[in-house]
């Protein structure tokens, strides 16, 4: 698969896995390693899926800051 393709189906996958973990509170990987799986290979995709989870969760202590601490 080309890179711009792949780049944009991965950026939706994790858009719409951020949603979920908005919404419940969790499963963010849940769903995204099966379906970037699909896309990628899985020693790919579970580094793409940490690092965009530890950036969802760092930027969540950051806006609450004042109430985490």
């Amino acid at each position: 698969m080309d890179t711009i393709p792949l780049m944009l189906l991965t950026a939706a996958v994790l858009c719409l896995c951020a949603f979920l973990r908005s919404a419940v509170g969790f499963g963010d990987a849940l769903l995204a390693i099966p379906l970037l799986g699909m896309l990628m290979p899985l020693a790919t995709a579970s580094p793409v899926v940490t690092l965009a989870g530890l950036t969802m969760s760092l930027s969540i202590v950051m806006a609450n800051k004042d109430t985490v601490i």
